[in-house]
């Protein structure tokens, strides 16, 4: 930290084109837009003053002037509006035709926010360094009449670059990279890298002002130092040092003083850090002006909080001088659950009466003498650097969210210490290292050929299929929850898991199991697919073998066969290809040869031993769900904006489906003509056994909206002598036909009460029902007295909240939806224990919402821990204690009259983790007892339903 002045002539502002650039001088007075189709160069000191704001659009490049030392500063009661986005950052720079440290000032935030500085008598006002004029350059609000504003609002910062800056005003005498003065709370800083600033990276002189996602990349000083006052909040921050680029001075990770003299001074610095990594210096040759990773002095009252230091730093944690060591002794500083590895000293301190070993184990500080022992997986390749945590890593599961200072909404409670987990990069793709701008991909592992052997894949690595990847040989696949795996658009990569085989792929409702495109810009038909295969039986023939089939898409003649007819035993109805719980199938359906597609996920003679359950299918090339023949019954489907069918039945499929929403894109259907069901007996239409007889129950489908592709064709084509069942459905859209009942056979499967619909609605098709046979009265058969069917012309008679937001449709039925308590399980193909008997028509009640958490539309879906409007009227006094749990909690509120209680529990992102109380409830006082035993530490939503009211509070478990 350096602190001098020099005293610049105020300047009018000035602007000119000259080489393709606009030059701005002096102050900007009035409000101004910089746009991306210039470059702005920065000359001498130039302020945003007198209230204005300086908007500036994503992807503009704003230069700095060496000669002149150009310089941005931020003056109190102005703004910068400086919003860019993750493939359109803001960029400062240097104007240099070979940029290095210093080349231009920096960029220079002030605000009203308090401090603890005192300018020519006036307590809480203070001058930045710098040079900067002294009227200008103030910041706090001490000379205000009003006094400091904590909420002042200086503007926003996001998605942002700062680069080369640190010039000298005068000789050891640098701006920082950027420097905040005083500013509040109310301005948004967010994804900031600073890169090869020539002093501090970051430096806060008081102020308020909150911060996620900062970058310090090769600084020369400081990477955070903060001083005056400030306390603010910072989550997920990274430095990484160049070993051979330290300031004489004395580098450091953080460095934090309450003041110069480290007097009481109020307000006291206090910011609080969680999820910071600091990639010190490497092996044994760099700057000896390296000292180390934090430097907490001065009275200072900092908390740093799981957060990962490593490197070769002389000393990692000192806690410098007596007043220092009685903020910690007395909980004012608080290290804690963080890394110190690598350094000769970890842990030191001024103060021979304190022993700080005996501090760092009480407050789960890990160190060590070696930086690899933090398990990070490659943080010193300082051209690219991989600060993410191996699956080894101890920072993974070390985290805490526990103390008071974190019990703000601003933090997100994740489970890892440091600024990663084992997977996602936040810095991608605004930020730029040296060689690229995205970190190194994730332990991405090329999976290619056979596997032969029980194998498990983890969530640490990302999982690329290469070519057609068969599970043979009998071996089981195990996919951990939260796996990532991808699959080659070249080669056509596609996972199948043959007979005798399975996958085990249970993931949970916030980590699910994703197979996904490997394109930059993903679309339709990137990879092939996911396809099951089992014994169960078929209706199918295949080189003379009856019950055995050969699954469509180019798959290998014995590896792709499915049914048992070829088996000495026969099929085997509960023959367990394995679980899917909690997966995604996105962008799947390559064509292996010109229009013959593989389907999102292929079933082929799979078993009632199989579980799916929670599956969702986006953006299918082909059939979203299609199955050839078997037994598997499957829970909680989603189909979402498809090419083809949303789901195909045929060659004798015969299982059970309850729970099934199908979301259609108007402008996408295939030529062959899309469906939401096709169901055929097989090709011919014979009478081939087993039929295809499959029960639906509680399907959602919503069809095209307005101004659908010609290629959409009907609802729901049940043909070829298919005997489905479809009970307590919605069929919904703008599809030509609803339901199409084709063919004499299909017809006279109906007439038998062999084909079934029931309770089911078709509503907004030009053609409610048809069918190919003049002497069938398909609309007397539909409503038959007792059947519960109904019609109508338009969609909106169903009264669907909001059906048709694509982006994120909402399929809960309103209030006065004719949904709602038109449900019958009656008939005997669904009254079997597999179908839940719910009173409602559809896939949903009107309320849960079971895609909550683990789904993806081009929206997060977090619409669940919505809480309903009044509901306080049927829903109050709710106590939960204690609010900090550890394996129980007790949860009371009170009914204003009789209804169905459910309590479930979610994570801060809508994540679900499962419900806790489900049961009838009379009104007055209820208590229950919440199991948190099995959740990790972090903050939760506890919802709360009764019958239709919705209520939300939250819920911290502690380790």
């Amino acid at each position: 930290m350096r602190k001098a002045r020099l005293l610049l002539a105020a300047l009018c502002v000035a602007t000119f084109q000259l080489s393709a650039q606009i030059v701005v001088s002096g102050d900007i007075t009035s409000d101004q837009t910089w746009t991306k189709n210039q470059t702005y160069l920065l000359s001498g000191f130039v302020y945003v003053t007198n209230g204005a704001k300086l908007t500036i659009e994503a992807g503009t490049t704003i230069k700095g002037d060496k000669a002149s030392k150009g310089t941005l500063i931020v003056t109190r009661g102005a703004q910068v509006i400086a919003n860019g986005t993750a493939t359109e950052p803001i960029v400062f720079t240097s104007n240099e035709s070979s940029p290095t440290y210093g080349d231009w000032g920096g960029l220079i935030i002030l605000g009203y926010a308090p401090t603890n500085q005192t300018y020519n008598g006036t307590a809480g006002l203070g001058l930045i360094e710098g040079g900067i004029d002294p009227v200008k350059g103030l910041y706090g609000g001490g000379d205000q009449p009003g006094g400091a504003k904590a909420n002042d609002n200086s503007g926003i910062y996001r998605f942002m670059r700062v680069e080369y800056a640190g010039i000298a005003f005068q000789p050891n005498n640098e701006i920082n990279g950027i420097t905040f003065g005083g500013v509040g709370n109310g301005t948004t800083v967010e994804c900031v890298q600073v890169s090869y600033a020539n002093d501090d990276s970051f430096e806060w002189f008081g102020g308020t002002v909150n911060c996620k996602y900062l970058i310090a990349y090769r600084g020369l000083d400081d990477d955070f130092d903060c001083d005056f006052g400030y306390s603010g909040k910072v989550q997920f921050a990274l430095a990484v040092r160049d070993p051979q680029v330290a300031d004489i001075s004395g580098s450091n990770g953080f460095e934090v003083d309450n003041n110069g003299s480290g007097s009481d001074l109020t307000p006291k610095t206090a910011p609080t850090f969680s999820n910071v990594t600091i990639v010190g210096p490497s092996g044994s040759n760099f700057s000896i002006d390296f000292k180390r990773a934090n430097h907490l002095r001065r009275n200072c009252e900092i908390g740093v909080y799981n957060s990962v230091f490593v490197g070769s730093y002389p000393v990692g944690l000192l806690i410098d001088g007596a007043s220092t060591v009685a903020n910690a002794q007395a909980g004012k500083l608080v290290v804690k659950n963080s890394f110190y590895h690598g350094m000769a000293a970890p842990l030191s301190t001024t103060e021979a009466g304190f022993d700080i070993a005996a501090y760092a184990a009480a407050n789960k500080i890990s160190v060590g003498p070696n930086s690899a022992t933090a398990g990070l997986v490659d943080p010193f390749t300082i051209a690219l650097p991989n600060p993410r945590p191996s699956a080894s890593s101890p920072v993974l599961g070390y985290a805490e969210f526990s103390d008071a200072r974190l019990q703000d909404p601003f933090f997100i409670p994740v489970s890892y210490a440091g600024a990663f987990g084992p997977s996602g990069d936040w810095t991608c793709p605004w930020a730029t290292w040296e060689n690229a701008g995205c970190l190194p991909a994730n332990g991405v592992v090329t999976i290619a050929g056979d596997i032969t052997t029980n194998t498990t894949w983890t969530a640490d690595k990302t999982y690329l299929l290469q070519g057609f990847v068969y599970v043979t040989n009998g071996a089981k696949l195990t996919i951990e929850p939260g796996t990532v795996i991808k699959g080659d658009k070249a080669s056509k990569g596609s996972l199948i898991v043959t007979r005798g085989c399975q996958i085990i792929a249970d993931g949970k409702p916030g980590l699910p199991i994703v197979f996904t495109s490997n394109e930059d810009d993903p679309t339709y038909g990137d990879w092939g697919g996911l396809i099951l295969l089992g014994y169960a039986p078929t209706n199918q023939t295949y080189n003379g073998t009856a019950g055995l089939g050969l699954i469509e898409g180019g798959i290998d003649p014995v590896k792709g066969l499915y049914g048992g007819g070829d088996q000495p035993g026969g099929a085997i109805a509960n023959d367990n290809s394995g679980i899917l719980r909690y997966v995604r199938v996105e962008y799947a359906g390559i064509a292996f040869q010109p229009n013959n597609e593989i389907n999102g996920i292929t079933f082929g003679g799979v078993g009632s031993g199989t579980t799916i359950d929670y599956v969702q299918v986006s953006y299918a090339n082909d059939d979203s769900f299609e199955w050839f023949g078997g037994t598997v019954n499957c829970k909680h489907l989603i189909a979402y904006r498809g090419l083809d069918d949303d789901f195909d039945c045929d060659f004798g499929f015969a299982g059970n489906i309850q729970y099934a929403l199908a979301a259609r894109d108007p402008q996408v259907a295939d030529i062959s003509g899309s469906n939401g069901f096709e169901v055929d007996n097989n090709g011919s239409g014979s009478d081939l056994t087993p039929k295809t007889a499959p029960t639906f129950s509680n399907v959602t489908l919503l069809g095209p909206g307005a101004n659908p592709a010609v290629d959409f064709k009907r609802a729901a084509h049940l043909r070829r002598n298919c005997e489905i069942g479809i009970f307590n459905s919605l069929l919904m859209g703008s599809y030509p036909v609803g339901l199409f009942i084709d063919g004499a056979n299909t017809v006279a499967n109906a007439q038998a009460g062999k084909l079934e619909v029931k309770n089911t609605w078709v509503a907004g098709p030009a053609s409610l029902l048809t069918t190919t046979e003049a002497g069938f009265d398909v609309a007397a058969w539909f409503g038959t007295a007792g059947w519960g069917n109904g019609t109508a012309a338009n969609a909106s008679a169903v009264a669907l909240q909001d059906p048709y937001h694509l982006e994120l449709p909402n399929p809960q039925p309103t209030y006065t939806s004719p949904a709602l308590g038109a449900a019958s399980f009656a008939s005997a193909r669904i009254n079997t224990p597999f179908f839940d008997k719910v009173s409602y028509v559809g896939a949903f009640d009107g309320s849960n919402d079971w895609t909550c958490g683990w789904s993806q539309f081009v929206e997060k879906n977090v619409a669940c821990l919505t809480e309903t409007d009044e509901a306080d009227k049927y829903v109050s006094a709710i106590k939960l204690y204690p609010t900090v749990a550890v394996d129980h909690s007790t949860l009371e509120f009170s009914l204003a009259q009789n209804a169905d209680v459910m309590i479930e529990v979610y994570g801060m992102n809508g994540q679900y983790f499962g419900q806790q109380i489900n049961e009838s409830a009379t009104a007055g006082t209820q208590t229950y007892t919440l199991n948190t035993a099995d959740l990790s530490a972090g903050f939760y939503f506890v919802r709360i339903q009764a019958g239709a009211a919705v209520k939300t509070t939250k819920l911290i478990v502690v380790r």
